[in-house]
């Protein structure tokens, strides 16, 4: 019983760290940029384009949404770039404070025992 609350105690302070890393994440977009090469016409030299690929969230449940693709200017693609890293590490970050909650939920009904 002794084990199992330091090891909660612990796991609160793993996952107040957790959150004050993701409130320090700025600003994000939800999103890959890409470099695509194109041409004015078949046969000109090529130009890159910068693009931020998405999946916009669902209009009719049960059926998969279209990725879309949005122009991003050359004077923000270094800004989207960031942008873009910050939105990853803040998913990462997610799934490590779910899967901290999940231990809590664990470490909990092993302390406490199931309730009837």
């Amino acid at each position: 019983m002794k084990r199992e609350a330091l090891r909660l105690k612990k796991l609160f302070q793993k996952r107040t760290a957790l959150l004050k890393q993701l409130h320090s994440i700025g600003p994000m977009v939800d999103g890959s940029l890409v470099i695509i090469n194109r041409a004015a016409r078949p046969g000109d030299k090529k130009y890159p384009g910068y693009f931020l690929t998405y999946k916009p969230p669902r209009t009719h449940p049960g059926q998969p949404s279209k990725t879309k693709t949005l122009y991003v200017p050359v004077a923000l693609v270094d800004e989207v770039k960031i942008w873009s890293e910050e939105c990853a590490k803040a998913r990462l970050l997610i799934r490590e404070i779910s899967e901290v909650q999940r231990e809590i939920i664990r470490t909990h009904v092993a302390a406490k025992g199931s309730s009837k």
